[in-house]
C-alpha cells in the first residue's frame, strides 16, 4: 500500500519544519511506502522556500504551489 499525505500550507513558516518532522517520523514508523505532499496556497512568507528545502533533503517529500 502506498500512502500520500497531503498538507495544505498558507503562511506556515513558523510551524512547517516541526510539523513535517513529526509527520515524517510517524509515517516512517507506520507505513513503508509513503509520500508527504506540501501544497503551498500562495503564502506571502517563506513557507514555499522551507518546503522546497525539505523536499531537497527528503525524497519522500514533494512540494507544489497553487
Amino acid at each position: 500500500m502506498f500512502l500520500s499525505f497531503v498538507i495544505p500550507a498558507f503562511n506556515e513558516e513558523n510551524r512547517l519544519l516541526k510539523t513535517i518532522h513529526l509527520v515524517n517520523v510517524f509515517l516512517k514508523a507506520k507505513y513503508p511506502n509513503y509520500e508527504i505532499v506540501i501544497v503551498d496556497d500562495g503564502s506571502t512568507d517563506d513557507t514555499l522556500s522551507i518546503a522546497k528545502k525539505l523536499a531537497q533533503k527528503y525524497p519522500e517529500i514533494k512540494t507544489f504551489r497553487l
